[in-house]
């Protein structure tokens, strides 16, 4: 049986699931985000703060919207 949102579920999973799954995704998907924002801003304290700021975003909005398709994406 699939639980209501007042149940406890938050986008369709429990928070918990959704915030292992971020953590495993970060944990794979950082460095190349990391390298790519380097890039593109020639500095690393920028780069590393964009990064953490698509983390923000994700546990803000994904435990409500439920983890997108492509989440590296």
């Amino acid at each position: 049986m699939r639980k209501k949102m007042g149940d406890g579920v938050i986008g369709g999973m429990p928070p918990d699931d959704t915030h292992r799954r971020l953590d495993a995704l970060w944990r794979m998907e950082s460095p190349k985000l990391l390298a790519r924002l380097l890039r593109i801003t020639g500095n690393l304290d920028t780069a590393e703060e964009l990064a953490q700021d698509v983390l923000v975003t994700a546990l803000e909005h994904w435990p409500r919207e439920g983890v997108p398709d492509k989440p590296a994406a």
